[in-house]
């Protein structure tokens, strides 16, 4: 059966990664919700996409944060990120109800006790923290948080700067690791055999069924990303893939369910 990872939640219905989002995705039909990680100035895991607060939030309606422009993540802490309302961009459809007055960004321990609690696996994406403070902890604190909440079992760890799956490696040999990656590589399986990975994420335009025939002769699972078009989804079913990332997760949960 192809799972069914909803990627930063249901963000088609719901403000990306929030735990609104991973509770849309777990009443769509979801197996696993994706999620973003990286670090808070005071060195929380905060889950949250982009290295800049401008996108998902209001931080903009805040004098108080003029100075720091252009509102880096790693430049507030904890307690200034929690203020923010991260729906506040967020359009609904014509036919939704929103009833939250405020989004809040979950830290890494809430959105896995969450998943815990609603017995949904996590893709925990580690963004790439090249030249920020954090960048040499993020990914073995990251693997503490899952392993002290005795989630492990229902996490994979992915990054596409693929030291971290490396780190968190050496921590833990048994670790559940996917490689993500965004354009071909020449040395595809000689890195997710010096990782013994679970599985390969690739952008879906970078795949085809012969590579995936072989990735699974390998024993190496296939789990695509981002597909939102129906007709690439049960192209992608009938290659065999072990799991689609998508955006809308109820049209993915129809579709399967359609045989």
């Amino acid at each position: 059966m192809v799972k069914n990872i909803a990627h930063r939640g249901a963000r088609i219905i719901a403000p990306e990664n929030t735990l609104y989002a991973a509770e849309q995705a777990l009443l769509s039909g979801a197996d696993m919700w994706e999620l973003d990680i990286q670090y808070t100035a005071d060195k929380e895991i905060i889950v949250l996409h982009d290295d800049t607060l401008e996108r998902t939030s209001n931080v903009h309606l805040f004098q108080s944060f003029e100075s720091k422009k252009p509102w880096r993540v790693v430049d507030f802490t904890r307690d200034e990120i929690s203020v923010l309302d991260f729906g506040h961009s967020f359009q609904p459809s014509s036919h939704q109800t929103i009833s939250i007055e405020k989004y809040d960004a979950p830290f890494l321990e809430e959105a896995v006790r969450f998943s815990k609690e609603n017995s949904i696996d996590m893709n925990i994406e580690i963004k790439d923290l090249a030249g920020c403070p954090g960048h040499d902890t993020i990914a073995a604190h990251a693997y503490s948080v899952v392993k002290d909440l005795n989630f492990l079992d229902h996490v994979l760890f992915s990054s596409f700067h693929h030291e971290y799956l490396f780190q968190i490696k050496h921590i833990d040999p048994h670790a559940r690791i996917a490689v993500l990656m965004d354009s071909p590589s020449d040395n595809l399986f000689s890195l997710l055999e010096r990782l013994n990975a679970e599985a390969y994420h690739p952008y879906y335009k970078m795949i085809d069924p012969f590579q995936i025939e072989q990735l699974h002769h390998k024993g190496f699972q296939v789990n695509v990303w981002t597909v939102n078009d129906p007709h690439m989804m049960k192209s992608f079913i009938n290659m065999n893939v072990d799991g689609i990332v998508t955006d809308d997760p109820a049209l993915l949960s129809l579709l399967l369910s359609e045989g």
